[in-house]
């Protein structure tokens, strides 16, 4: 059997334009270092280490080889960024052994471009976690190298056919009069219309391996019924943590609060006026749990599925596909306002199965189980009876008790700081926290808040090591909840980067003394020595 060791990337890269294009630079980084390599024990007769498919060989265009081990690859286009997931080999056999240097320098090297994201794992490290089997289950790899090598053969064939109606439209007497190139009215506001994946709301057809037509990926979810809950989002297949599921533009937004509910009926009635018929009646298919308390159609639904555009914003969003998430106390998707590229986005928690729904908390802060069924049947007009609200009575009072010990470490520290309880005593409580998330379940926005808390506790007290680390999961973490493309990532990477660059740095006079520094990051006494 022997043993595998590589590094592999998580989060997962998004096919952005910075993340292409910083995946070009890697890609130059690579062939310049490795190619003009030869070495004994490569598995070319030339001993080459880099090989990039051509016409005159099998290799599959889809990749950049290294000649080595189990021959490891690379995607070869920044198109496929999204699918360089891992870069591994057997290293326990004569014939593999030698890849392992070589593992290690293109884990450098891409450390160097994605940072945080790259992470090493060996498996003779016996740590039992992603340090010892990686981030990803061999599944995902090789459903990854599935999707790489079906958009290479779709782009083979499209590229024949574009040759051959290149060759038939050249001759055709209209050729020149068709309007070619230029979308017609009718296609624009189709196209304008529709969110990221958008799916029609009363069509089932949408199955695992069809592809969306205007972002050629597999569509990730559907809008089917749910017992007990009208509609809701059902994941098609397998969504890794991480992954973005939607992003939406808003149908039309609505101020959070409601004076004057007669005037901000007339402003929602006349939004939907410049509406097309097909979203008008999509609107009226959204639920309104608002009918009998405010008598006014128009204001209860847009009440009801109205999702905040921001953590400070003065306005909410009314969504045709995102309204259509249903709650969940411990839900597997995160929805984040992104100013950046003007739209609502869903990102998966956590690993979300095929035919598992797809939920987000329409909660604002952790509550116990009775403030939960409070608020939630005031707001929204039904009684959760998600995973957690389900749990046998004594269970949930456990839980009820992780949560309030979250929110009381949660205040203490906003309220005393670690200038009164020590820097120590507040890494021990940090640590604490993150003990309480993990046995709830929690990841969601709470976690970047809590890295960025010891971040910039770190950061005070002049412990650059610490502040980095902490930084760099900030960044993680964040990334995973939000993507690459969130307005935050940029400051983050700078601070990741050069933690002094904030404004608190050494903020405080009297630092600890004598910070001691791990000499093994490799080592498992990192996570010990990181919390003090």
């Amino acid at each position: 059997m022997g043993f595998d060791c590589g590094f592999d990337i998580f989060p997962r890269l998004e096919a952005t334009v910075s993340n292409k294009q910083a995946y070009q630079d890697f890609l130059d980084d690579i062939i310049e270092t490795f190619g003009d390599v030869v070495d004994k024990d490569g598995r070319q007769e030339d001993g080459k280490i880099l090989l990039t498919p051509t016409d005159t060989n099998d290799y599959n265009p889809a990749y950049i080889y290294f000649m080595i081990g189990e021959c490891p690859t690379i995607p070869r286009s920044p198109d496929h960024c999204d699918c360089f997931l891992r870069f591994s080999s057997k290293v326990s056999g004569r014939l593999t052994a030698p890849a392992e240097p070589y593992l290690r320098s293109v884990y450098k090297i891409t450390k160097r471009h994605f940072g945080s994201r790259v992470h090493w794992w060996h498996e003779m490290n016996e740590t039992g976690d992603a340090r010892q089997f990686g981030c990803y289950g061999w599944q995902e790899i090789h459903d990854a190298k599935k999707t790489l090598e079906a958009f290479e053969t779709a782009h083979r064939g499209n590229d024949k056919h574009k040759g051959e109606l290149v060759e038939t439209t050249s001759t055709g007497s209209d050729a020149t009069t068709s309007g070619a190139g230029e979308p017609s009215s009718s296609t624009t506001s189709a196209s304008q219309s529709q969110p990221d994946n958008a799916m029609s709301t009363n069509d089932d057809s949408h199955v695992h391996g069809i592809l969306d037509q205007t972002t050629s990926k597999p569509q990730l979810y559907a809008v089917r019924a749910i017992q007990g809950k009208g509609q809701g989002l059902i994941a098609t297949s397998k969504i890794p943590k991480g992954t973005r599921i939607l992003a939406e533009a808003p149908l039309f937004t609505v101020p959070p609060i409601q004076p004057d509910e007669k005037a901000a009926e007339a402003h929602i009635i006349s939004q939907l006026r410049q509406l097309s018929k097909d979203q008008q009646r999509a609107f009226f298919a959204l639920h309104n749990a608002h009918e009998t308390k405010t008598g006014r159609p128009f204001l209860g639904i847009s009440i009801t599925n109205a999702l905040p555009l921001g953590c400070q914003a003065d306005e909410c969003g009314v969504f045709l596909q995102a309204s259509r998430i249903n709650h969940s106390c411990r839900h597997n998707a995160a929805n984040i306002w992104n100013a950046n590229i003007g739209k609502l986005t869903i990102h998966a928690l956590r690993d979300i199965q095929e035919g598992e729904e797809i939920t987000i908390s329409y909660l604002g802060r952790f509550a116990g189980y009775a403030d939960r069924q409070e608020y939630l049947r005031e707001k929204f007009s039904f009684d959760c009876k998600c995973e957690l609200c389900s749990l046998p009575a004594d269970q949930r009072r456990q839980s009820d008790g992780r949560l309030a010990e979250i929110e009381y470490i949660d205040g203490m520290l906003g309220y005393m700081g670690s200038k009164v309880i020590g820097y120590g005593k507040v890494l021990h409580l940090l640590r604490k926290m993150f003990d309480l998330f993990e046995e709830e379940g929690i990841w969601n926005g709470s976690v970047p808040r809590a890295y960025y808390d010891a971040f910039q506790l770190a950061c005070m007290h002049g412990d650059q090591l610490r502040a980095k680390i902490f930084a760099e999961r900030v960044l993680e973490a964040r990334i995973i909840i939000e993507g690459d493309d969130s307005p935050e990532v940029p400051t983050l990477r700078k601070l990741a980067e050069n933690p002094s660059l904030h404004g608190s740095y050494r903020m405080l006079s009297h630092s600890p003394k004598g910070i001691r520094t791990p000499k093994n990051f490799d080592g498992l006494e990192v996570d010990d020595w990181l919390w003090g």
